[in-house]
């Protein structure tokens, strides 16, 4: 069986300690996860798990989001949970 590759840049934790944008990381992608927004993106898993924090997350809402993808974007495209595994010298 031949395994399916995809790279993804994605935003972690990283890009807190550095302005680098050029710094990558591999991740494992363990889920998709696809929703008609992220109202029930939301509504479907932990925040915490979402890359909010301790001191974020009693204000998180899926509204945050608009900043990155317009309502219009979402009922357009959908939206997509990405579950990654971490490398186990970042876990």
């Amino acid at each position: 069986m031949m395994k399916s590759v995809a790279t993804f840049k994605l935003m972690i934790k990283l890009f807190e300690y550095s302005n680098d944008l050029t710094q990558t990381i591999q991740v494992d992608v363990i889920a998709l996860h696809p929703f008609p927004s992220f109202v029930e993106l939301y509504q479907a898993f932990p925040l915490l798990e979402c890359g909010y924090t301790s001191n974020n997350v009693e204000a998180a809402s899926p509204e945050d989001m608009e900043a990155h993808y317009s309502l219009e974007q979402q009922a357009h495209y959908g939206v997509l949970g990405i579950e990654i595994s971490l490398p186990d010298h970042f876990a």
